[in-house]
């Protein structure tokens, strides 16, 4: 008797502990009244532009023509890569260049020797487009 007691009990204490510990079910609904007509727009992120560089002491300087919007409006920044034109390997570009670059010109600093080719990413918040074509081979002595 004395052993279904204490089952007794310690099933009442884990049922409120189980139900405090099952995921909370969410649910989400819009609803409005009215008439006529709605619309809504979307617009696609823009592909990057073909970059052109010229070396100076080392560096590297591109610059490339803006990605814009269909309404004309530049995105907010753009992602430079290098890549080895012999090699096919990957080079981590360094000056202005690093990061997010939010003008249409920037300097990769202190580039070895080697052929080089060029991409710009266009980034708008956290979505990016498609990288544009590669630069003529920018060679460093």
């Amino acid at each position: 008797m004395r052993t279904l007691r204490r089952k007794a009990l310690v099933l009442a204490c884990a049922i409120p502990v189980l139900a405090l510990s099952a995921p909370a079910l969410a649910a989400a609904s819009w609803s409005t009244s009215g008439s006529g007509q709605a619309t809504g727009a979307a617009d696609t992120m823009p592909a990057g532009t073909q970059p052109s560089g010229q070396v100076t002491r080392g560096s590297v300087l591109l610059s490339w023509a803006p990605s814009t919007f269909s309404d004309g409006q530049a995105v907010q920044g753009y992602e430079v890569s290098r890549v080895n034109a012999a090699t096919g390997g990957s080079g981590i570009v360094g000056g202005t260049c690093s990061g997010l670059v939010t003008v249409v010109t920037c300097a990769d600093a202190s580039v070895p020797s080697g052929g080089w080719l060029y991409t710009v990413t266009p980034v708008q918040l956290s979505w990016t487009g498609a990288p544009g074509p590669a630069s003529a081979t920018v060679v460093v002595p």
